[in-house]
């Protein structure tokens, strides 16, 4: 009996907004070298967020807003590679 394995989505996302972060390169070596068959790592920019504001959920939302979260929704799991600064995360995902 064959099993066939179903594509497994994973989506990335840098926490880092430098130009080219180590964790980036990391995210990267993950997606090329890492990952098995049927496995794919997406890496979404969060270079078109605006900062978090809770009037625009009411509304307007922004469209890289709506991208992100089509994003997150099509995808099974969310890897987060971020800098650690001073025990907490960095200013690219905290809200």
């Amino acid at each position: 009996m064959v099993i066939e394995m179903r594509e497994i989505k994973f989506l990335a996302l840098c926490g880092n907004l430098r130009h080219e972060p180590n964790n980036a390169a990391i995210l990267r070596t993950i997606a090329c070298e890492l990952l098995p068959p049927k496995v794919s790592l997406h890496t979404h920019s969060l270079h078109d967020l605006p900062l978090y504001d809770s009037d625009l959920d009411m509304g307007d939302t922004p469209a890289s807003v709506n991208d992100l979260r089509r994003a997150i929704t099509e995808s099974e799991e969310v890897v987060i590679a971020a800098p650690e600064i001073s025990y907490g995360m960095s200013g690219g995902l905290a809200v």
